[in-house]
């Protein structure tokens, strides 16, 4: 971040942005002279009577392990190894969560009443991020356990108080959030309508895709000799062959054309696996089968090109001998 420059100046806008809680929670472990994970443990889940919560940096023994959603299948995954103090990083179990809700609204002897007043969220079906990130973990109500996705916890007007926690992937769907407004609008006495999730409305759109890839992969194989028959000019067949590099480009620049969408954001590869893993393998799938037609067809231009040479050298070879038995 030393390079990073001011989004707007101090005190005008408002942004969220995870480095930023995650700066001062290195402030904290400077000023205290220990450990983030420590700090939270002293100074808030002990106090607050959250004996089951504490971090991904200090995970107990028996947390199970996360998982992400890929074409519709959980894929089981595990925590990556980073700095996840102020931002995300944080196990806990739903008991816990409630009474860190009922310290948002009481202060609990920790928070202040006005700070928790000021952070309840303004609408009913409103949720606050409490903690998470692809691959982040929190946990369920009997064990501990791994998770891709950050629980959602929501103040509701009359004291009420949802937390929900889910062991499946921070992807384009949020099992937790999703539940949590469900619960919410049960709470405020209306009917949730279900709705199929976008993640998977997404995914099986990519599945289609995928398979159209490999269809037109096998069709692009066997039928190479005949498109390579049909080109006259090597630079235009070449052409033809380029929109076949595209797939490829765009898996390799996959970080960057995400980092795009998502308002700047950068990630690696590896974590973009946790977000979307379907993009990813549907990416994979048709870098592979473009690969597989090019060069197929690259080389039925090459041999194709040879062959009337090899032919014409035989029927040459044939009359010189013809002629010979004749004399």
């Amino acid at each position: 971040m030393r390079d990073a420059r001011l989004a707007s100046e101090p005190g005008t806008q408002f942004h969220h942005h995870n480095p930023n809680y995650e700066v001062a929670a290195r402030i904290v472990e400077a000023v205290a002279g220990q450990p983030f994970p420590g700090y939270l443990r002293t100074r808030l889940f002990t106090p607050l009577g959250m004996t089951s919560s504490t971090t991904v940096d200090e995970p107990p023994a028996d947390v199970a392990r996360g998982y992400v959603r890929a074409f519709g299948i959980d894929v089981p995954v595990t925590e990556p190894v980073w700095f996840t103090g102020g931002s995300h990083g944080v196990l806990s179990t739903a008991g816990d969560l409630a009474r860190w809700l009922i310290a948002q609204r009481d202060g609990g002897g920790v928070l202040t009443r006005p700070r928790s007043r000021s952070r309840t969220p303004p609408h009913p079906a409103a949720t606050t991020r409490w903690a998470g990130r692809p691959g982040g973990r929190d946990s369920c109500p009997t064990t501990a356990s791994g998770s891709a996705t950050p629980p959602r916890r929501s103040l509701l007007p009359g004291g009420y108080g949802i937390a929900v926690l889910a062991t499946t992937g921070l992807a384009l769907d949020n099992d937790a959030e999703s539940l949590a407004q469900g619960l919410a609008t049960l709470v405020g006495g209306e009917t949730p309508e279900p709705a199929l999730p976008a993640g998977v409305v997404a995914d099986r759109v990519l599945a289609a895709l995928l398979l159209l890839s490999v269809v037109l992969a096998v069709l692009g194989a066997v039928r190479a000799r005949r498109w390579a028959a049909r080109r006259t000019s090597p630079w235009r067949a070449g052409l033809r062959l380029l929109p076949y590099l595209v797939p490829g480009l765009v898996l390799l620049f996959l970080p960057e054309l995400m980092s795009v969408v998502f308002a700047g954001r950068q990630g690696t590869f590896g974590q973009l696996l946790y977000v979307w893993p379907g993009l990813a393998g549907t990416l994979g799938c048709g870098t592979l089968g473009a690969l597989v037609v090019l060069v197929t067809r690259v080389s039925a231009l090459v041999s194709g090109r040879d062959r009337p040479g090899r032919e014409e050298s035989g029927e040459t070879t044939g009359v010189v001998a013809w002629e010979s038995e004749s004399v």
